[in-house]
């Protein structure tokens, strides 16, 4: 990566963060019950914002948690049974709600429990690995989990945060979400990275802002 690619991604935080505020808050916090186990929570909403927004994740998640008495129920509830829940319109429900389904079956194998509480007592990149290899995770999903919940340096990055990348510039086609990701990562120090990340996601549920900042991308070339 070159030094302009790093100036622009920093850029690009400055101009949103005008916009929605230099540390948003987490939605999925004000969302997490009472007692529940902070990681395990933040995979499903991880799990319900990817490719999606944080104005749907919000109501599927407080219809999730108002259809089931817990997350161990919603793991033992078949994907067809969940996938309503969300709305006729949710995008990508079928498969989201098989990956959903499919990682919390495997955390409660191995933890022997559904919780993941013991990924905060582990070194930080086990931890992040742990998270890239439970089955149906998409890497937004394991990113977002630990930047949010275990202070792992990571930047979230799927379909959306791509596009947007790619309007401002920061990133060109043919870029994978991996190769997308890392160019972030490098970009942004530790304490820059999640703000960062609150910063561009809190941008993508207000399209009037995102157009403004694509006109700027386009000033600059």
């Amino acid at each position: 990566m070159t030094p302009d690619h790093a100036d622009t991604i920093k850029e690009l935080v400055v101009e949103l963060a005008a916009v929605h505020g230099a540390e948003p808050a987490d939605p999925s916090a004000d969302l997490c019950p009472d007692g529940c186990d902070g990681p395990l929570h933040e995979l499903i909403y991880s799990f319900l914002l990817w490719e999606s927004s944080h104005s749907k994740a919000a109501r599927a998640i407080t219809a999730l948690q108002e259809a089931v008495v817990d997350y161990n129920e919603l793991r033992i509830s078949y994907a067809e049974e969940i996938e309503p829940l969300l709305g006729a319109r949710y995008p990508r429900s079928a498969e989201r709600c098989a990956r959903m389904r499919a990682a919390l079956n495997q955390v409660y194998v191995q933890e022997n429990g559904m919780t993941l509480a013991r990924l905060r007592e582990i070194p930080k990149r086990d931890a992040r690995t742990y998270l890239g290899e439970l089955e149906g995770v998409p890497p937004f999903v394991a990113s977002r989990v630990a930047a949010l919940s275990l202070g792992v340096h990571a930047f979230p990055v799927d379909e959306r945060i791509a596009s947007l990348a790619m309007d401002a510039e920061v990133a060109e086609p043919g870029m994978d979400i991996d190769e997308i990701a890392g160019r972030f990562e490098r970009a942004l120090r530790a304490g820059e990275a999640l703000p960062a990340y609150l910063v561009i996601e809190a941008s993508l549920d207000a399209p009037k802002s995102r157009k403004k900042k694509s006109n700027a991308g386009s000033s600059r070339r």
